[in-house]
């Protein structure tokens, strides 16, 4: 697949490159194009890259390369003018130019197919077929510029025919030349400079052209426009200083005059023709202080005659400097009655300008307003001038109101002009614009672009600074002029496009006939060398047929048909049957073709001469060294030239194509007998074969499932998510394997374990896919077994320790969440050992099945209950609480303590718990497991039979354990080890007759410590072998001492471990220590407790009896504490029985104490056992023991274990 990819992608990089050349042609030709356009309307009198886009589809049609036509037309259109212009319109355009670009490659192919334009009929036709094809982007192009609106319709006909001019010509001159330039043929390359020349001259031409016409008709454009602009502007100054110089005149016919009536106002604007001037409307309007309003009103309706009133329109304020400013005159008074008795100083923009002029007694213009007499009209000004009295104080204000009309109507009495008039001094507020069209910014007064001229002025009218900016396009400018640099450019194009066709065809013909001449020339040299061959021809003929006949690859045989002999054979046959030609003729028919082919080669004879043919028939040769070859003969009988009857033989060696049928018949074989189940699926998983075993598996015949899908079989567990990827390792390695469910057709899904293969055709095609499986209907049962038994207990079918742990890190994780109590239960059964010791892993093993269901029971199902192993239990308590815990915890240790009854018989084991919480015991499950551990080792400690909640005082203990396993692992490296030795003496004599070694660990940190504190953790950890070996060779080195020294009947007594007993080697190590010390029988006694001793009655005994052959003297110890089989203890071959130390303690006053020691004794001697009894203390417990019989005593009452020097010298006083 990935190989796919890649062809595909280095069969797109040439259509990529030749369209991406093609657009950036188009992109830098269409720039070109632009640049030679003309004003008005900057239409291209040539676009050349119309010519290249039809150039380039004839070029590399198979490249599809309209595509990068329509590219590098969207992206010269989008970035006109440097600008970005999204939208409908550039994409119109595109499509235009693109369809035109085909459709115009398609037509000149059908005028001359090959387009080689060569002859005046092909440049003519093409010619007028571009003329009509170039319409196809004009019509696309203008329609959508029309309907955008970018040209008025009015201009559709001048932008239609300079479109279609400027494609046309550039076609006619720019597909010759980017022929002339990429065209690899003999008929372009060799015009290359006679047409490709003049064509590029000419063009270059008429770009000088262009240059020369396009500076020409810009400057006339401009000089015109600047005339028409400087002339606007001079009308609107030399109206603003008529005004101003009108509105001082009469402010100072106030000035001369004590009272001005409002016949002499009127007097004076028709003596002056103030409307005429350019003024709406002129007033007089006095200053009046507010609070003489009435006395003012009173006098002026007696001064008109007629009523008067001061008003204010709504929203205007009287103004807070306490002065009126009053329309009291205004003409004309028609169409401006609602201006008489307006207060201008209550208004904000005339009170500002009324505040100026009495701030600098001079004249002021307002900011623009809405005229009273015009409230729907483009606005206007009022100019100010101040009026004084004699004291040259003002007196009031003479107003014109200045209509922004009358400057419209100058400026735009100019056609076609654009323009916008500001207000400098009000921060640039527009005071009127003729057009939505964004203005440049510009510095000095004229500036142009490829549309137009503008013009800039900046205006002064009493103290307001205007700004105006003109624009003209060139369009407007030119008016209905023909442009006669736009003719010439055409002229010039027009006349370049006949020279570089009439160029064409000359040079085009010149070609043709020089082909013509080569073209002939070739065909006689092609005659002569014609002649030549067939003369080489007849002399080598023979010869091939002789080489035919040699080298053929297969055996070539001719035989005469009358006597059968060999006239000819080549090499094939010849190592075919391993017979030269003359060994054939000297051979019997019957050695070369075995006998059994007698009648077959009798019928094909008989054929070969009715029928002249021969075979094709198979049989067997005799090689010559004895081998069979099986061949096929395909044979005719010809006739030689002496007209002698002959037979033809074509002999193939069909030995290896023998072989493979056998092999094919064998598969098939293999095939149908296959004890898997075989599917042969087509490359769209359809069933075309399967065999036996598939149908014995799914119940399906071989008829029944041919045709169906393989899916047909699928079962509804099946993963939805495994086809993709098996099709997906199917692709990649053509092999996978794994398990489904399929359906039978019984109804039941059963699941198996498939192994799909791929099979390719010769182009590497999928043709088939191979399935074949087996049934694991069996090994699932089997494997659901193994995962049970993996996670539970196999004795009690609680879950084990793997399942406990998955199960405590789920409840721990839900307690984290819910922020709930969780406890952790440790369970240790109470002498457990002893009875599985004492009657059997058997009956220990159904006590331990009656603990799990009695778990269960008072547990029940919500909760956990697991089997670590041995006789401990785990109990997992989710959302709990302290108290619920206890409860649970006393119901555990009543519940478990009940008896129990095995094979009808009472058994007592009690339980030890200890329980940890979460989470103030641990914050993880390894935590609350170790702490409960420990909390159920204080049980143990506290007597058995209770429950202990864990205490951080616990930690102490493990620590203290700890510190001891760690110390243990260095005790011997650092000779840490101590033996004390306590003498055992006859009680007879009072004689010492043995020591006791007892060892001691003299630890850095702890001191002395005592063995029943570290020698349980030694057997742990198992150090208690290398311990007991240490003990053993300290123990003989020293009795060697002391014999050398004098007690030479000493004897020795070694504890020794379960660990040492059940070590291969243990005899050896104990005979080696012996050898070495010089000590021979009787030196040395091993003690073994009775629960070691009745672990394995029966291997032990074995063993201890091999070690009594090596005169070692064997005691069981601790005698009275397990739950030893007599029948099994009479076995061992001992010498002697310690009485435990429990027994002992009360002897004097225990009566049940007594009668044991005195039974225990009595025992041992009808078993022929010496008795030693353990912790006498004082003479009543000696006296007792004395009067019971027994042998040897040993205790703090003689003395306690002491170091080696003090026990001798203890010894020494007692032999």
């Amino acid at each position: 697949m990935c190989q796919l990819e890649g062809l595909h992608i280095k069969s797109f990089i040439p259509y990529l490159k030749v369209n991406i050349f093609i657009a950036l042609a188009y992109i830098v030709v269409g720039k070109l194009g632009l640049m030679i356009a003309l004003p008005p309307g900057y239409s291209a009198a040539i676009w050349p890259a119309a010519g290249i886009a039809i150039a380039a589809c004839i070029l590399w049609k198979e490249y599809v390369p309209w595509v990068g036509v329509l590219i590098g037309s969207l992206l010269i259109n989008i970035n006109i003018g440097g600008h970005i212009h999204w939208g409908w319109l550039p994409f119109a355009i595109s499509i235009g130019s693109c369809i035109q670009a085909v459709l115009s490659a398609h037509v000149l192919g059908r005028v001359d197919h090959l387009f080689t334009l060569d002859n005046p009929n092909t440049v003519i036709k093409s010619c007028l077929s571009l003329a009509l094809t170039c319409i196809v982007a004009t019509v696309f192009g203008n329609s959508a510029l029309v309907i955008n609106g970018t040209i008025p319709p009015s201009d559709l006909l001048g932008s239609l025919v300079n479109w279609w001019t400027g494609d046309l010509l550039g076609a006619v001159i720019f597909i010759p030349l980017t022929m002339l330039l990429f065209d690899k043929r003999t008929i372009w390359r060799a015009r290359r400079i006679q047409t490709g020349i003049p064509l590029l001259v000419g063009f270059l031409f008429c770009v000088g052209i262009y240059y020369y016409s396009d500076m020409n008709q810009r400057q006339q454009l401009q000089d015109k426009f600047q005339i028409q602009s400087n002339a606007v502007i001079s009308n609107i100054e030399s109206f603003q200083e008529a005004n101003l110089q009108q509105i001082v005149a009469l402010a100072s016919l106030f000035d001369n005059s004590e009272q001005v009536s409002e016949d002499e106002f009127v007097q004076f604007g028709k003596r002056n023709m103030l409307q005429q001037d350019g003024f709406r409307a002129w007033s007089w309007s006095p200053l009046v202080a507010a609070a003489d309003l009435p006395s003012f009103e009173a006098s002026t309706r007696s001064a008109i005659g007629g009523p008067y009133k001061v008003t204010r329109p709504q929203g205007w304020q009287t103004n807070t400097d306490g002065w009126l400013v009053p329309v009291m005159y205004i003409q004309p008074i028609i169409g401006n009655e609602a201006a008489l008795g307006l207060d201008l100083n209550s208004e904000p923009t005339r009170a500002a300008a009324i505040a100026k002029v009495r701030a600098t007694l001079a004249p002021v213009m307002t900011a623009k307003i809405q005229l009273a007499q015009d409230p729907n009209g483009p606005g206007g000004t009022l100019l100010i001038a101040p009026a004084f009295d004699r004291l040259g104080r003002i007196s009031g204000f003479c107003s014109a109101v200045i209509d922004l009309q009358s400057i419209i109507n100058d400026v735009e009495s100019v056609k076609g002009l654009q323009w916008k008039l500001s207000d400098m001094s009000a921060g640039g507020a527009l005071l009127y614009s003729n057009t939505t069209k964004s203005f440049p910014e510009f510095s000095n007064k004229l500036f142009s672009d490829k549309t137009g001229q503008y013009f800039q002025a900046s205006l002064m009218l009493a103290d307001r600074h205007w700004h105006i900016v003109i624009y003209q396009s060139y369009a407007v400018l030119m008016g209905d002029t023909f442009s006669l640099s736009l003719l010439m450019l055409l002229l010039a194009f027009i006349t370049c496009a006949v020279v570089g066709g009439m160029t064409l065809v000359s040079s085009g013909e010149r070609q043709r006939i020089a082909e013509k001449v080569t073209e002939k020339t070739m065909a006689l040299s092609k005659e002569i060398a014609r002649r030549q061959a067939f003369q080489a021809t007849l002399v080598q003929s023979e010869q091939r047929y002789r080489n035919l006949f040699d080298k053929a690859p297969v055996g070539h045989v001719l035989k005469r048909l009358d006597d059968g002999q060999f006239v000819a054979i080549n090499p094939a046959f010849e190592a075919m049957t391993g017979y030269s030609l003359d060994e054939l003729n000297q051979l019997d028919p019957w050695d070369l073709t075995p006998k059994r082919y007698q009648l077959s080669e009798t019928e094909q004879l008989e054929r070969l001469k009715q029928t002249r043919r021969y075979g094709p028939y198979q049989k067997h040769y005799v090689h010559k060294n004895g081998q069979l070859v099986a061949v096929r003969l395909n044979g005719a009988l010809v006739t030689g030239a002496d007209g002698e009857q002959l037979i033809l033989f074509i002999v193939e060696d069909i030995t290896e194509q023998e072989r493979t049928v056998a092999r094919v018949n064998l598969l098939a074989q293999v095939f149908q007998q296959s004890g898997e189940g075989i599917t042969i699926m087509d490359a769209n998983d359809i069933i075309v074969d399967v065999n036996t075993a598939f149908s014995q598996i799914t119940g399906y015949s071989r008829e029944e499932i041919i045709g169906k899908n393989c899916r047909f079989l699928e079962a509804e567990r099946t993963d939805k998510n495994i086809d993709p990827q098996v099709r997906a390792a199917l692709e990649q390695t053509g092999f996978w394997q794994g398990e489904v469910w399929d359906r039978h057709k019984h109804g039941y899904d059963f699941p198996k374990w498939l192994m799909m293969s791929v099979v390719r055709d010769d182009a590497g095609a999928v043709s088939h896919y191979i399935g074949s499986f087996t049934d694991i209907s069996e090994r699932k049962v089997s494997e659901e077994r193994i995962h049970f038994l993996a996670h539970h207990d196999s004795l009690t079918l609680l879950p084990n320790r793997l399942s406990l742990q998955s199960r405590l890190e789920v409840v721990f994780r839900e307690a984290l969440a819910s922020d709930s109590q969780i406890a952790v239960m440790f369970i240790d059964m109470d002498h457990f050992k002893n009875i599985n010791d004492t009657l059997g892993h058997h009956v220990g093993d159904q006590l331990l099945l009656e603990v799990a269901r009695r778990l269960k029971n008072i547990v029940g199902d919500t909760d956990t209950v697991a089997r670590l192993g041995g006789d401990e239990f785990v109990v997992a308590l989710s959302d709990t609480n302290h108290d619920e815990v206890a409860s649970l915890a006393e119901a555990l240790r009543s519940g478990l303590s009940q008896t129990y009854v095995i094979n009808n018989q009472a058994l007592h084991s009690s339980p030890s718990i200890g329980i940890s919480l979460f989470p103030t015991d641990g914050d993880s499950v390894e935590a609350l497991m170790k702490n409960a551990d420990m909390a159920m080792y204080r049980a143990k400690s506290a007597g058995r039979n209770n429950y202990q909640f864990f205490t951080a005082a616990m930690n102490t203990l493990i620590t203290e354990r700890q510190q001891i396993e760690t110390g243990l692992r260095q005790v011997l490296a650092n000779d840490e080890l101590r033996l004390h030795y306590q003498p055992q003496i006859d009680i007879r004599t009072g004689q010492v007759v043995s020591v006791e070694a007892l060892v001691r660990w003299q630890h850095p940190e702890f001191g002395m410590v005592a063995p029943d504190r570290f020698i349980p953790i030694a057997e742990e950890i198992d150090m208690i072998i290398p311990i007991g070996q240490w003990v053993l060779e300290t123990a003989m080195a020293q009795l060697a001492a002391w014999r050398a020294a004098g007690a030479t009947e000493l004897r020795m007594a070694v504890n020794l471990s379960a660990h040492q007993l059940r070590k291969d080697s243990i005899v050896a190590d104990i005979t080696n220590v012996l050898l070495k010390h010089k000590l021979g029988k009787g030196a040395l006694e091993l003690e073994i407790t009775e629960s070691v001793a009745m672990q394995y009655p029966e291997q032990n005994a074995r063993l201890l009896a091999e070690l009594r052959q090596h005169g070692i003297e064997l005691a069981i110890d601790d005698f009275g504490t397990g739950y030893s089989s007599l029948s099994y203890l009479k076995l061992l071959p001992l010498d002697r029985l310690k009485l435990d130390r429990s027994f002992v303690k009360d002897i004097e006053s225990d009566p049940n104490d007594a009668a044991i020691s005195a039974a225990t004794i009595s025992m041992s001697h009808e078993l022929g056992l010496t008795v030693v009894a353990e912790g006498v203390e004082n003479e009543a417990q000696l006296v007792l023991l004395s009067s019971m019989g027994c042998d040897l005593v040993q205790g703090f009452y003689f003395s306690k274990p002491l170091p080696a020097e003090e026990c001798f010298r203890f010894i020494l006083r007692n032999l």
